[in-house]
């Protein structure tokens, strides 16, 4: 059994915490200062489902000496009945809201084995990328994992990969792509697979900061430099997209694996990791008790949010509003895992 990494429970609490704060935003149109703090924390975010996999990365690689079939079923089977007892109320929720007719959520349910419920159940999209990530894992040479030259080479093949995903929408025939092939010639290194190695890079062979404060402000300014020059990049190019009517280059921006998104995961990823955790105070004891309810969060907080607090943008949409929905959306998600984890089938809800 690996020790616990303490900076990993940080990671995972407040990857946890943009997800719910980025799914919270209003989801009618909102315009001046509302519009900025939503676009701001829109782009903010975007690093929220890469830490959870760079975190699913470090505590996965390598997979050593282990059956097959007792991986699968330790991690796979642990993932797919939540996906199936939230898909099933992901279906229903619409129904009951008025939203969606009565056929429609009978389908919904019954497809929930292939696809996820699409008007509230888009947060499920999650856990069948999880599932596709399980399977392909234990055939992933270990010894991979003690070459450091042999990741370089892997990552950099990566993210030159997801370059060219954002380029096919200027080439949609780029290196392979035709009538007869949908898959490029650098498919295999794309997708969500490299955040588990750049994870694992960062937690292995990422090197600690020094000691010298001197050294540590200007490490520490230099991930925020390039955070936020990220961030503008994207605001920028979602402006021009909107502008100009591009919805392919506003998605292609926006996605968890474009450029400027992988930049802004690694910094925050490696911020987290450098951090001076003490581990008898308040807040790691707050983050210690939070870090085994994400995942049940993660799978609630959307329950909440339609339920209850979406309501609350009928008031207004000013940022101090925005920042209330978001705060108690995620407070009641947290209620709601914390019962759910008390009754004795909770690994069938939550994990």
């Amino acid at each position: 059994m690996k020790q616990e990494i303490p900076y990993l429970n940080v990671a995972r609490v407040l990857a946890c915490l943009m997800v719910v704060s980025l799914h919270s935003l209003p989801k009618i149109s909102v315009y001046g200062i509302d519009s900025y703090f939503f676009t701001l924390v829109l782009i903010f975010t975007r690093p929220c489902v890469p830490i959870f996999l760079m975190v699913t990365g470090v505590l996965l690689f390598p997979v050593k000496n282990e059956n097959i079939s007792d991986f699968y079923r330790k991690r796979i089977f642990r993932i797919i009945f939540p996906l199936l007892v939230w898909g099933v109320i992901y279906s229903i929720l619409p129904y009951q809201l008025g939203v969606e007719k009565f056929d429609q959520m009978i389908s919904n349910i019954f497809l929930v084995v292939v696809t996820f419920p699409k008007e509230i159940g888009g947060i499920l999209w999650y856990l069948y990328v999880l599932i596709g990530l399980y399977l392909i894992v234990p055939f992933i040479n270990p010894k991979v994992f003690d070459d450091r030259k042999m990741l370089h080479i892997y990552l950099s093949i990566w993210l030159i990969a997801c370059l060219i995903n954002s380029l096919k929408i200027y080439m949609p025939e780029i290196l392979g792509i035709g009538p007869s092939s949908a898959f490029d010639m650098l498919q295999y290194f794309s997708g969500y697979l490299g955040y588990l190695f750049l994870g694992f890079y960062i937690n292995r062979y990422f090197l600690e900061t020094k000691n010298l404060r001197w050294y540590k402000i200007k490490f520490y300014t230099t991930l925020a430099v390039i955070y936020f020059l990220s961030m503008i990049i994207i605001m920028q190019i979602m402006k021009y997209s909107i502008y100009n009517e591009f919805k392919e280059l506003y998605i292609a921006i926006t996605t968890f694996l474009s450029f400027p998104v992988i930049l802004m995961s690694a910094c925050f990823f490696i911020a987290i990791k450098e951090m001076k955790i003490n581990l008898n105070g308040w807040f790691y004891k707050i983050v210690n008790h939070l870090s085994p309810l994400t995942f049940g969060i993660y799978l609630s907080h959307m329950l909440i949010n339609r339920l209850f607090t979406d309501r609350l943008y009928t008031i207004n949409t000013s940022p101090l509003m925005q920042a209330s929905v978001m705060i108690i959306t995620f407070f009641g998600a947290y209620i709601l895992t914390l019962l759910l984890s008390k009754i004795s089938f909770r690994k069938y809800i939550i994990g």
